[in-house]
């Protein structure tokens, strides 16, 4: 592709439009800036700017040297830093390794500078901080990039020693697995944590106020305030409000022509009506496909090879449904405080002939806990593909007989071990775009019930949890072009023959009575094969709660009182 026209062409423009966050207008810019800068011989305060050795010309394309660059790293996005981390930015740019940056590489690199989400700025960073390019950044490195960031005074004995204090303290930060090494994913973890941590090792990255200067500015005018060193911050800054201004004036002014103009009205009608018929349509062919989805089951998928982890894997449902994972040919990693229940777990397993199971004793409502033996599993068996978050604790009293600390207990457990679990492993099904998300809410998670208001809340918690999570993952931040493959699935078992409903009322067994856990786990597994979004057991009670929303609320305090079901106080 020839970057050597003046213009760039509509090939050029698809192409890092593609590649690049910026739209076709600012690659134009850039690209025409980029050509300006190159070919300037102008001279400013009685210096030649850019002299014609500061860019050379390769296969006819010409390109920017090292040391423009380092002037227009210094003159406009005001990076000042070390020599070495210089030459490190520029290698970042410099995509082809021939010791200049062509114009491709210019928008590439700026599209990271600029526009770049967190994890691009953390590839970035971590390619120019690591000076050895063997994907570990040592202590040396971190020596080499800091020692010049202390003033050295002059009474001081060893100036280096205050240096390697600090290189111990960025160490521990950054060093997630405590190797005495930086990993990438060592970095990653450590700035997904605290963002702050991203320039720890020196500055390598503009501000967030220069971008306006460079792809929202007229070209010649952006060239004269690059040629003057007008882009510090305050004048980014006015230029950034000034443009905002201008697009939000342009936005209100067709607004009100499209209300106010008879032509313009007429338009928005029609294509409001446009899209209301659409949406009837996708109604209809939604319905429809979720009546045949009904009759006809979509085809359940293998669990064969898949890294499954059961949190509360040490009795009742998680146990049982443990059982059925195995029996798929799962590799399965089990959960629970009670470490003597999953030890009983593993040997009935064992005892199956199933033998890819591995145990540990983690409390779920630890965060810490939950990160320190997440990180055991990714190292001792993989990355989990299916999580299922199915610890739970069920007290039955009146709300008045709920002691703070138990209440607070009871939002750990059920609430904010889903938050611990999916911190750990939701990271690596995002980046992977593979995964699925189960979740164990329960009937009280749709349905509120007397004497257990904290449990109820807590698994409406869920619930809401669950639904704004896929929602989320979704809609996505807007730079994902491939859709998304993670799954999630809510579960609301009612009353089931755990232990954990001690005192259970039921006026119609045959109706409502107690569930097997073999069948309630039964149902889980098959739910989780077919991807089921949402399931509840009995299966008919989710869409009778939906309709139940829908009649006057005294009569459905009269159907509660003529089914007379619930939970009755534990002694």
């Amino acid at each position: 592709m020839n970057y050597r026209s003046n213009k760039a062409s509509d090939e050029i423009v698809e192409t890092l439009k593609k590649q690049t966050h910026f739209s076709k207008d600012e690659i134009e810019r850039l690209y025409n800036l980029f050509k300006k800068l190159t070919s300037s011989n102008e001279f400013y305060s009685g210096i030649q700017i850019f002299p014609q050795s500061y860019y050379i010309e390769i296969n006819n394309s010409v390109g920017m040297e090292r040391i423009m660059f380092k002037e227009i790293l210094h003159d406009v996005f005001h990076i000042l830093t070390e020599d070495i981390l210089i030459d490190r930015i520029f290698s970042a740019f410099d995509k082809r390794s021939d010791g200049i940056i062509l114009v491709d590489e210019w928008i590439l690199g700026l599209s990271v500078f600029l526009r770049g989400t967190l994890e691009e700025k953390i590839s970035f960073a971590f390619f120019v901080y690591d000076l050895n390019l063997d994907g570990l950044i040592t202590k040396d490195e971190i020596f080499i990039l800091l020692r010049n960031c202390l003033i050295k005074l002059p009474q001081d004995d060893d100036p280096d020693e205050s240096i390697k204090d600090l290189v111990d303290i960025t160490l521990k930060k950054l060093d997630w697995d405590r190797d005495g090494k930086i990993s990438y994913q060592d970095f990653r973890k450590a700035v997904n944590e605290d963002n702050l941590l991203l320039e720890a090792l020196g500055q390598c990255l503009p501000g967030d106020d220069i971008y306006v200067v460079l792809v929202k500015v007229r070209t010649n005018k952006c060239y004269e305030m690059i040629s003057t060193g007008n882009t510090d911050a305050t004048y980014s800054s006015k230029m950034k409000r000034t443009f905002q201004n201008h697009e939000d004036g342009i936005k209100k002014d067709k607004l009100r022509n499209r209300r106010t103009s008879p032509y313009g009205m007429l338009f928005f009608v029609i294509a409001v009506l446009y899209e209301l018929l659409y949406l009837i349509l996708q109604f209809i062919v939604t319905t429809m496909e979720s009546w045949y989805l009904t009759l006809f089951p979509k085809k359940m998928k293998s669990l064969a090879g898949e890294i499954i982890l059961v949190t509360g894997a040490g009795h009742g449902i998680g146990r049982e449904t443990c059982y059925l994972y195995a029996a798929e040919k799962a590799i399965l990693v089990l959960w629970d405080i009670d470490e003597k229940g999953i030890t009983e777990t593993r040997k009935l397993l064992e005892d199956r002939g199933y033998n890819d199971v591995f145990i540990y004793k983690v409390d779920v409502s630890d965060r810490n806990d939950v990160l320190e033996n997440a990180e055991k599993v990714k190292k001792e068996v993989g990355d989990v593909t299916i999580l299922v978050n199915n610890a739970g604790i069920l007290p039955c009293r009146p709300l008045k007989d709920h002691s703070p600390e138990l209440i607070e207990k009871i939002f750990k457990v059920n609430v904010f071990a889903h938050f611990w679990t999916l911190e750990a492993f939701l990271p690596d099904m995002l980046e992977k775009n593979r995964g699925h998300v189960v979740a164990m809410s329960s009937f009280c998670g749709i349905l509120g019930l007397a004497n257990a208001v904290p449990y109820c809340a807590s698994k409406f918690a869920v619930r809401g949890l669950m639904e704004a999570l896929s929602e989320e993952i979704r809609c996505g931040d807007g730079n994902k072009k491939e859709k998304c493959r993670i799954k999630f699935t809510t579960i609301y078992p009612i009353m089931v023959n755990t232990g954990l409903v001690k005192n259970p009322r039921n006026r119609f067994p045959f109706l409502l009575d107690l569930l097997p856990p073999e069948k309630v786990a039964s149902i889980i597994v098959k739910s989780i094969r077919r991807e089921y979004k949402e399931v509840s057991i009995p299966r008919a009670m989710l869409t009778m709660d939906r309709l139940s929303r829908l009649i006057p609320e005294k009569f459905n305090h009269y159907v509660r009182d003529f089914l007379d079901t619930g939970l009755d106080p534990d002694n």
